[in-house]
C-alpha cells in the first residue's frame, strides 16, 4: 500500500469540499475574481458620482478626456455631439451617448487597434459636466419637486424628504417611474400603505438616479370637494 498517497488524502478531500463554497463566495462578491487579462481599458471618474443601483451612461454634451499612456500624441479632449457621436483623432467617429465609461473605452481601443499596437486608453469624465443624481416627487406630496439623491435612499425616505403625504393621497398606489433610457420610463406600483402596516422595511425599494415618484389622489380626495362641510360653526343667536 502506498502510504504517501494516504498521507495527502485528507487534504485532497478538504480542497474538494471547499471548492463549491469558494465558487459561491466569488459569485456573491465576497471574494475577488481574477481580472480578465484581455481587458485593456482603464476608466476613472469622480468617486462622489458613484451611487447605489446606477451606472453612469454617457450623454449628449458630456466632455471626456482620453489619455494614451504610451502614445501621448493621441491624447485628446472630446465633447459628445448632439447626435451622440465623438470624432476620434486619426480614427473613426463612434457612438458614445448611451454607453458606460467601460463600454466606451472598449470601443475606443477597438477604433485605434488598426493604428496602435495594443492601445490602452484611460477615460476621465469631467465632473462639472455631470448632472448631480436626483429624483422627482410629484402628486399628493406636501412638497413636490426635484431633490438631490445624495446617498442610498429608499422610496419611504424619498417621500419623507418630499414632506410626506397630503391628506388625500392614495398611499397604496404610489407609482415609481424608473428611467431606462432617455425619455423611457418603467412604472412600478409601490404599496406604501402595506409597507408601513407590515413594518417590513426590508421590502422598501431603493431609488435610482432619475427616478420619479407619483402619488395619486385617493377616491376620497376626488370626492372631497363635493362633500358638505359638517364642521361649519353655526351661531345659534342668528336663528
Amino acid at each position: 500500500m502506498n502510504f504517501r498517497r494516504l498521507e495527502f488524502a485528507p487534504h485532497i478531500c478538504l480542497l474538494l469540499a471547499l471548492c463549491p463554497s469558494f465558487a459561491k463566495a466569488q459569485q456573491s462578491g465576497l471574494m475577488p475574481v481574477a481580472a480578465d487579462a484581455s481587458a485593456a481599458a482603464t476608466v476613472t471618474t469622480d468617486p462622489t458620482l458613484v451611487v447605489r443601483g446606477g451606472v453612469y451612461h454617457i450623454r449628449k454634451g458630456d466632455s471626456i478626456d482620453l489619455v494614451f499612456d504610451l502614445c501621448p500624441e493621441f491624447n485628446q479632449t472630446l465633447a459628445v455631439s448632439p447626435d451622440g457621436l465623438i470624432s476620434l483623432k486619426a480614427a473613426d467617429t463612434i457612438q458614445a451617448a448611451g454607453s458606460t465609461l467601460s463600454e466606451l473605452a472598449t470601443s475606443i481601443n477597438a477604433a485605434y487597434r488598426s493604428i496602435l499596437n495594443n492601445p490602452h486608453v484611460a477615460i476621465s469624465l469631467k465632473a462639472t459636466d455631470i448632472e448631480r443624481p436626483f429624483f422627482i416627487a410629484t402628486g399628493q406630496v406636501v412638497k413636490p419637486g426635484k431633490y438631490d439623491l445624495q446617498s442610498e435612499t429608499t422610496v419611504l425616505q424619498a417621500l419623507t424628504i418630499a414632506g410626506g403625504f397630503t391628506d388625500v393621497a392614495k398611499t397604496s398606489n404610489v407609482i415609481l417611474y424608473r428611467r431606462l433610457a432617455e425619455a423611457q420610463y418603467q412604472p412600478t406600483v409601490v404599496n406604501v400603505k402595506k409597507l408601513l402596516a407590515a413594518r417590513e422595511m426590508t421590502s422598501d425599494v431603493y431609488m435610482h438616479p432619475g427616478d420619479m415618484l407619483y402619488v395619486p389622489k385617493s377616491q376620497y380626495g376626488k370626492l372631497k370637494p363635493f362633500i358638505p362641510n359638517t364642521n361649519v360653526f353655526l351661531d345659534p343667536l342668528s336663528y
